[in-house]
């Protein structure tokens, strides 16, 4: 299964947990025609907290898990700039039920304990795409 089907897939379903927040999801390709400056090349993968953009490299990513967590990952970013970067890491990977350990959480000392359970956690991401489409 290609980028566009099972990246997208993927997303649409996190975007329907999230409360559907204004956030597009773009190919690397796309991203670095608009964003020249600020090239997806060696990374996994890129947002524009402003616009509302993220961008997943496929071929980084190893499993299901994997790709759920990029994608969270960089929805958290964007609804929850405030976060330490730790925290998105713990909550993306509890919301994806992947269990690897960033390097963030282990600099850090931190874990999925260390974030609220998962419930509480698609409340607050709600709530805070909520307030994110009313901005955009």
């Amino acid at each position: 299964m290609g980028y566009n089907n099972q990246i997208q897939r993927f997303f649409k379903k996190i975007c329907i947990d999230a409360c559907s927040p204004k956030i597009r999801l773009f190919s690397i390709q796309k991203w670095n025609k608009i964003f020249p400056k600020d090239k997806i090349n060696g990374f996994i993968s890129g947002r524009c907290d402003t616009r509302g953009i993220i961008a997943v490299r496929y071929s980084h990513l190893g499993n299901t898990k994997e790709m759920k967590d990029t994608i969270w990952h960089e929805i958290i970013h964007i609804l929850m700039p405030s976060k330490r970067h730790w925290y998105v890491e713990c909550a993306a990977q509890k919301l994806a039920r992947n269990s690897r350990r960033g390097c963030w959480s282990k600099m850090y000392h931190k874990s999925m304990r260390d974030v609220p359970k998962v419930e509480t956690l698609l409340r607050i991401l709600r709530k805070s795409a909520a307030r994110f489409n009313r901005k955009h």
